[in-house]
């Protein structure tokens, strides 16, 4: 009874770390998808943070150029070089939009495992018109997450670029909306592509 009773103990042993070990492991990629698009989403806000700074300082050169005589702007000349130069800055937190959908598409295909992850794959590849083997395939190519993975191809799509080219503007270190701007995509464009809707 003892020697059987041993024999039990150390199979449930077993079984509770190989239930561990599975568990770390399994919460080890339950994020891959969202961590590696997050970091992206990081990039983008480096982006806007120098954006901002360069804007800041073009505000105050405008402000510093209004003088008593000069209050008066009949023409709205001031307020259109204001907004002219905002408009960079706003197109730039668009990414971020899209970048928050794509996100919280990887936190479910995180969360929902593969019923989940087969289940968005198939449908972002009919509105992409890819495979889902060459989404696949590029997230592993590029380590992006498979959010980062659909801008990429949507924003092919929406360029009429190949998306090796749009994949390689991104390996030179840039951000998605540098590479939007590269490419000059708006976002607008981008969610057509997203939504199969044609160019």
């Amino acid at each position: 009874m003892s020697r059987k009773f041993g024999h039990v103990l150390i199979v449930l042993a077993l079984v509770v770390v190989g239930y561990g070990v599975g568990r770390v492991s399994q919460a080890a990629t339950d994020s891959k998808n969202y961590d590696r698009d997050a970091a992206e989403m990081d990039r983008t806000q480096e982006v806007l943070i120098a954006r901002v700074r360069g804007i800041n300082d073009k505000l105050k050169s405008i402000a510093k150029g209004v003088t008593a005589d000069k209050l008066e702007d009949p023409n709205k000349d001031r307020e259109k070089e204001i907004g002219k130069t905002l408009e960079p800055f706003f197109q730039d937190a668009q990414v971020l939009f899209i970048q928050t959908f794509l996100l919280a598409l990887d936190n479910a295909v995180d969360t929902g495992g593969a019923p989940t992850e087969g289940a968005v794959l198939g449908a972002m590849a009919k509105q992409l018109d890819v495979s889902i083997k060459d989404i696949t395939d590029r997230e592993e190519k590029t380590q992006l997450g498979l959010g980062g993975v659909v801008l990429g191809y949507a924003i092919a799509k929406a360029s009429k670029s190949p998306p090796d080219e749009i994949f390689a503007n991104k390996a030179d270190n840039r951000s998605w909306a540098d590479v939007m701007r590269f490419r000059q995509v708006t976002l607008p464009q981008v969610q057509m592509a997203l939504e199969g809707k044609p160019q």
